[in-house]
């Protein structure tokens, strides 16, 4: 904040040693530290500069007189910018406390001033949570956190603001911000100073500014102190060095007898009651805060509307899961008790970082020191060469981009056009040996279904040990090949993965399409959101879990974000609830479950319904069921 009063007058004194022909170094877009300046007369200069770019008050008249009004380019720069001025000159706190009430003093102050652009509803970046946040730090009970935001929000708020009024720009400049690392430092607290001004003085300072100025008036070259790291920073985004100012800026340098003193007034911005203005902001808030909670509320109204519904009789039912809205499970079945037991194992492995990307690497067993491809190159040429030897297939198309599988599709050359297989009518299988054959086992399993598959399939590879080791994308009427294939093998394979279901060793379940999320990742999800319910391992159960995740998906629980039915689709909530009930059958997939079906279209209905009321729309439910 700027006296513009005072400067104005010194500019018009016949004592005033005009250096506004320095301006030039700075304007436009200049980001520089100057260092070493005590004695220079640069708090004047720093100020007089204020003075000039500030779009607040018409100064250009002033300058037209001074030596940076012979250069017409130059004057025509004169206030036009909004100018984020802050003097550190004043600063001899004894110790961290005192400091930090200065600091929240000082921001008060700069808000104050900026109070009508921070308040101002039209701004892109206005919310009343940072209208909020606005009313502590002027009001001076802004917490540390709030505290050390504040210059980051600030400048944020007026790049927003100005984007808006004729391309006004930003100048940031600060008077001798050196000075609280130098008065820490004296009275012993520049470790907590450090690390608080690590966090107010950010990168972004940079990034969200035209011009930065910033100069003190010693040489600090403490190689771990927060000074030091952000002339990294500036020096790293713009390739502009700390700077001396007696050794590249000597024009700009005074003779301490000419220089005039000049004290920086703490001036009060603004005569209006800020208890008043105060309280009116905080019934703003409240009354901004009880909307958006209102709103809430009738979303979810309206989501509960559209998700929670009752298949109608007439729906055709694929899955005796299809609108379910609680499962009570038979907790008698001994699969109901190895799973709940897994899922404590679970729990207590995850403790206390229930991440659904923890819960993942876990689930999947996943082991970076075991690879099961050595040579990813020469793996691609040999699935690449397999298709040569059989006439009716294309060329392999293989991925090995991912860095974590090998990955080949395999078409027909009559089938017109290609699509991936990995859709929902087909069948998603996974595979496991465990006897480090796993490449010799793929291979041979891709040359088999080169040999009698009829439709478009795709498998997969995990470069390192996984749990679903080998994977394959095949058509319902193809899957008997993939049995065939693994029946001699049935010694080596292992059921690995505790929450998909098998058919024999093989484990079966569907891709699904328009998320990045497969079963098993999907199944993490639920996992994730479980255990963030529960208080402790005696709590976990199975049926809770499940139940846990149907209200979830029919929006009977309502949360910021969701998983289960924001984003994901009504063939995932069937998916997941039809390999449950082939889990605790504990005889694992029989011939008729709906996940070995060849309903290719109600599979594709299902996967691009969000929720139950897209399934039973009139458009899409033009299929019959057999069963």
């Amino acid at each position: 904040m700027i006296n513009h009063e005072s400067i104005i007058e010194i500019l018009r004194s016949n004592e005033y040693v005009d250096k506004s022909g320095c301006f030039a170094a700075f304007i436009p877009g200049c980001y520089e530290t100057l260092q070493n300046c005590s004695g220079t007369g640069s708090s004047l200069f720093i100020k007089t500069l204020a003075c000039f770019l500030d779009n607040a008050v018409d100064t250009k008249d002033i300058f037209l007189n001074l030596r940076i009004g012979q250069d017409n380019d130059l004057l025509e720069m004169a206030n036009r910018y909004r100018v984020l001025y802050l003097d550190f000159s004043d600063f001899k706190a004894h110790d961290y406390e005192e400091a930090i009430s200065y600091l929240r003093r000082k921001m008060s102050m700069e808000y104050k001033y900026f109070y009508n652009e921070l308040a101002n509803k039209e701004s892109y970046l206005y919310s009343w949570r940072s209208y909020n946040e606005t009313l502590d730090i002027i009001e001076g009970t802004a917490s540390d956190h709030v505290l050390q935001q504040s210059l980051h929000k600030i400048m944020l708020q007026l790049r927003g603001f100005e984007t808006t009024k004729n391309e006004m720009k930003l100048a940031v400049l600060i008077d001798n911000m050196v000075q609280l690392e130098t008065v820490a430092a004296k009275y012993g607290y520049s470790k907590d100073m450090d690390e608080f001004l690590k966090e107010f003085i950010v990168e972004d300072v940079y990034k969200y500014c035209d011009i930065f100025l910033q100069i003190s008036d010693i040489e600090e070259d403490t190689p771990d102190s927060w000074f030091h790291s952000i002339q990294y920073m500036v020096h790293r985004y713009f390739s502009v060095p700390l700077t001396n100012v007696r050794e590249r800026f000597l024009e700009m340098i005074v003779d301490r007898s000419d220089q005039i003193p000049f004290h920086y007034d703490a001036l009060e911005p603004d005569t209006a009651n800020w208890s008043l203005r105060i309280a009116d902001g905080r019934k703003t808030v409240m009354e901004a805060k009880e909307e958006e909670e209102r709103c809430r509320q009738e979303h979810i109204c309206q989501e509960k509307a559209r998700y929670a519904i009752d298949l109608l009789p007439t729906t055709p039912r694929f899955s005796p899961n299809m609108g379910m809205r609680v499962k009570h499970l038979d907790k008698s079945l001994p699969r109901y008790e190895v799973l709940n037991t897994c899922l404590r194992e679970l729990y207590m492995k995850a403790s206390p970082i229930f991440d659904t990307d923890n819960l993942y690497a876990i689930m999947q067993k996943i082991d970076y020191n075991i690879r099961n491809v050595k040579d990813v190159k020469k793996m691609e040429n040999d699935l690449m060469q397999l298709s040569s030897q059989h006439p009716f297939w294309k060329d392999a198309s293989v991925n090995t981009s991912g860095g974590h599988w090998v990955q080949v599709t395999y078409r027909r050359k009559t089938e017109e056009p290609w699509k991936s297989p990995a859709t929902p009518e087909n069948i998603k299988v996974y595979a496991y040996v465990g006897d480090g054959t796993a490449q010799s086992v793929f291979i041979d399993s891709i040359r088999y279904l080169l040999a009698h598959a009829k439709q478009v399939f795709a498998a997969k590879l995990a470069v390192i040990e996984r749990a679903d080791q080998m994977c394959y994308w095949i058509n319902p009427e193809d899957y008997p090949c993939i049995e065939r294939f693994f029946e001699p093998l049935s010694e080596s394979l292992e059921v690995s993965m505790p929450f998909v279901a098998y058919k024999g060793k093989l484990g079966i379940s569907k891709d699904f399409p328009g998320t990045d999320a497969s079963h098993n990742l999907a199944q993490a999800h639920i996992l994730s959101d479980y255990f963030k319910t529960i208080s402790g391992v005696d709590e976990v159960d199975l049926e809770d879990m499940y139940n846990n995740y149907i209200a979830k998906w029919n929006a009977d629980i309502y949360e910021e974000n969701p998983w289960g039915f924001k984003g994901h689709s009504a063939l995932s909530f069937v998916v997941i609830l039809d390999t449950l009930d082939a889990i605790l059958k504990g005889g694992g997939i029989d011939g008729n479950s709906s996940l070995l079906s060849n309903e290719g279209k109600v599979w594709r209905t299902l996967a691009q319904s969000r929720c139950w009321a897209d399934f039973t729309a009139p458009h899409s439910l033009s299929f019959s069921l057999s069963k």
